[in-house]
């Protein structure tokens, strides 16, 4: 499913970003996965596709989507010390440099 995610991403960023809505479900399936028992190969797919929607949409009127994006991948996967890429998925959101 991450490629047909990511397409729509990248491919279709207007629509995408056309109604809010859209962006929540993102979010909401990527915190099912990483707030669930996915494993790791799953949690590393919804954080990277946390990532691509940060670079994806970078001034485009998601600042305030970056702080729950940020805390969910930190909050869920790092301190378990089971994905050592997770900061480097999120670095995106810190980099992007919004208005908070």
């Amino acid at each position: 499913m991450m490629p047909l995610l990511h397409n729509y991403v990248t491919i279709d960023t207007n629509t995408l970003l056309s109604n809010p809505k859209h962006l929540e479900i993102l979010f909401t399936m990527c915190r099912k996965v990483l707030c669930g028992d996915a494993g790791e190969d799953a949690e590393c797919h919804a954080a990277k596709l946390l990532e691509v929607i940060i670079l994806q949409c970078k001034g485009r009127g998601i600042d305030q989507c970056i702080p729950p994006f940020v805390q969910l991948v930190f909050g869920e996967i790092n301190p378990r010390g089971q994905n050592q890429r997770a900061p480097y998925y999120v670095s995106s959101g810190c980099n992007c440099r919004p208005v908070l």
